[in-house]
C-alpha cells in the first residue's frame, strides 16, 4: 500500500505553510468571520464564487459597531472609509437554468454598482457545460477563506439546525431548511499561494495583471476565531478543464484517490453528492478487500430541487448501491441527517470534506462528475485545501437535537435498486440509539 504524501503537478498544486489553520463549522462560524476579516482589510479583498447575493446578511444579530449587516452595503461603506481598499468579485457567468435562483444581474441596474473600487466581473472563461466553482475570500493576501461556502442565500444556518429558526429566512424574509457546510481559514505562505490563484482567475478573465499584495499592514485574523492547529503544511488542488491554451489539471481527484488508497484505519466523508465512478471505484476497491478502513460517508437525504433528484439523486442511489455490494467485510456505513419536525424537508449537507486516518483532511471540492470526472473535468474552477494536521477530528456535525439515520439497503429496498431518492421512513436508526453517529472503531 502506497504511503501518502503530497506531490506537486500531481495531487497537489502547491504545497505551503500555514501558521495558522481553522475550520468553521456552519453558516453562522463562516458569515461572522469573514465579516470580522472584510472590515480588518486595508488593501484588497478578493471574492471568487459560484453564487453571491449583495443582500445576504452575514450577521443576524446587531453587531453593535455602525457598520452594514448586508453583504453589498458592507463592502460600500468599507470602499467609502478606506481609499486606498480595492474589491474583486469574480462570479460564474452562470447557466439560465440557475437565472430564478439567482439575484438579478441583467435588467436595470446592477446590485454592484456604484462604486469604482467595486470590480464585478462574470466568468466566462469556461468551455461549454462547465461551470466556475471556487469559493474563496482573501483579504489582503493575508488570510483565505476556502471550502465549500459561498456568500449568498440560503447558507446561513446555526449548528443547531434547528426545524424552524426565525433567524434563518433569505432577503426576502422567506424560510429556508436547515444547511450544513465547511469553511477552511489559513494565513501565512498558504493564503499567499490562494491569493496567487485568484489573481490568475482574475487575469485570465479580465486580461488584466494584478500584482500581490504587500506585507499587511495589520493581522486580518477574526479574533474570535481559535486555530484549530499551527505550523501546517497545506497542499492546494484544483481542477481545470483543457480550455484557451490552458492544459486540464485533475489534482483534485488524484487527491481524493491517493487518500483514499493510503487509509489503512478509516475514511470519513461529508459530501452533498457522491457521485463520481472514480471515486466510487476506489471506495469499493477498498471495501472488498479482507484488511482496510472503515468508511463513513454522511449525504443529504435528497440533494436539492426536482431536477437534481432525478438527476443527481437517483446516480448517487447506484452508487450506494454499488458500494453496498463491494462491502463484503460490513466496514461500510451511509448516513442523512434528520432533524425532527422538518418532516418533508431535509437538512442541507453541502460540506465538501474527507477525513483519513484521523489526520489528512481535504475540504472544499464536492465528489460529483461536475467537479471530478472520469474523462476530461468539466467544472472551470475548483481548489481545495488539504492539511496534514496530527489531530483527532473535533468535528462532529450532528449534535443530540439531531439523529443521524442510516440509509436503507438496496438489497431490502426495492425502490432503491430502481435508483430512487433517499426513503423518507429510514431503515433503521444509529447502532448506538444516541440520536448522533456510532464510533466506527
Amino acid at each position: 500500500m502506497r504511503k501518502f504524501q503530497f506531490r506537486e503537478g500531481e495531487n497537489c498544486w502547491q504545497v505551503a505553510a500555514a501558521n495558522r489553520l481553522a475550520v468553521l463549522i456552519d453558516g453562522e462560524a463562516y458569515f461572522s468571520a469573514v465579516r470580522r476579516a472584510l472590515i480588518a482589510a486595508r488593501r484588497r479583498i478578493f471574492i471568487l464564487a459560484w453564487d453571491v447575493h449583495s443582500q445576504v446578511d452575514l450577521t443576524r444579530e446587531d453587531p453593535g459597531d455602525g457598520l452594514p449587516r448586508s453583504l453589498a452595503e458592507l463592502l460600500r461603506a468599507l470602499l467609502e472609509e478606506r481609499p486606498e481598499l480595492d474589491v474583486y468579485i469574480l462570479l460564474w457567468s452562470y447557466a439560465p437554468i440557475y437565472a430564478l435562483e439567482r439575484e438579478p444581474l441583467f435588467f436595470g441596474d446592477s446590485p454592484w454598482d456604484g462604486h469604482a473600487r467595486l470590480h464585478f466581473v462574470l466568468d466566462d472563461q469556461y468551455p461549454v457545460a462547465a461551470s466556475h466553482h471556487q469559493k474563496l475570500v482573501v483579504i489582503d493576501g493575508s488570510i483565505a477563506f476556502c471550502g465549500g461556502f459561498d456568500l449568498s442565500k440560503w447558507r446561513w444556518d446555526s449548528t443547531e439546525h434547528l426545524a424552524e429558526d426565525e433567524r434563518r429566512v433569505d432577503a426576502a424574509g422567506k424560510s429556508y431548511p436547515p444547511f450544513h457546510d465547511v469553511q477552511l481559514l489559513v494565513d501565512g505562505e498558504a493564503a499567499h499561494a490562494l491569493e496567487r490563484l485568484c489573481l490568475g482567475r482574475w487575469q485570465k478573465a479580465t486580461d488584466e495583471a494584478l500584482a500581490p499584495s504587500a506585507s499587511a499592514e495589520a493581522d486580518p485574523w477574526p479574533a474570535e476565531v481559535v486555530p484549530l492547529a499551527r505550523d501546517q503544511r497545506c497542499a492546494i488542488a484544483r481542477t481545470f478543464p483543457a480550455h484557451g491554451g490552458q492544459p486540464e489539471v485533475r489534482e483534485v481527484e488524484r487527491l481524493y484517490l491517493d487518500m483514499i488508497e493510503a487509509a489503512e484505519r478509516f475514511i470519513y466523508i461529508e459530501n452533498q453528492y457522491l457521485t463520481s465512478a472514480a471515486i466510487c471505484d476506489a471506495l469499493g476497491a477498498r471495501l472488498r478487500r479482507r484488511a482496510g478502513p472503515e468508511v463513513v460517508i454522511v449525504l443529504p437525504r435528497e440533494t436539492g430541487d426536482w431536477l437534481e433528484q432525478h438527476t443527481m439523486d437517483v446516480l448517487r442511489a447506484r452508487r450506494l448501491e454499488r458500494l453496498r455490494e463491494d462491502d463484503r467485510h460490513g466496514r461500510l456505513r451511509v448516513y442523512y441527517p434528520s432533524v425532527p419536525g422538518l418532516e418533508a424537508r431535509c437538512l442541507m449537507v453541502h460540506a465538501k470534506l474527507m477525513i483519513v486516518e484521523w489526520g489528512w483532511t481535504r475540504s472544499a471540492i464536492s465528489v460529483s462528475p461536475r467537479r471530478t470526472r472520469a474523462s476530461a473535468p468539466r467544472s472551470r474552477g475548483c481548489a481545495g485545501v488539504c492539511s496534514g494536521c496530527s489531530w483527532r477530528p473535533t468535528h462532529r456535525p450532528w449534535r443530540r437535537r439531531r439523529s443521524a439515520r442510516a440509509v436503507s439497503s438496496p438489497r431490502s429496498n426495492p425502490s432503491a435498486r430502481r435508483g430512487a431518492p433517499w426513503p423518507r421512513s429510514p431503515a433503521r436508526s444509529t447502532p448506538n440509539g444516541s440520536g448522533s453517529f456510532p464510533r466506527i472503531a
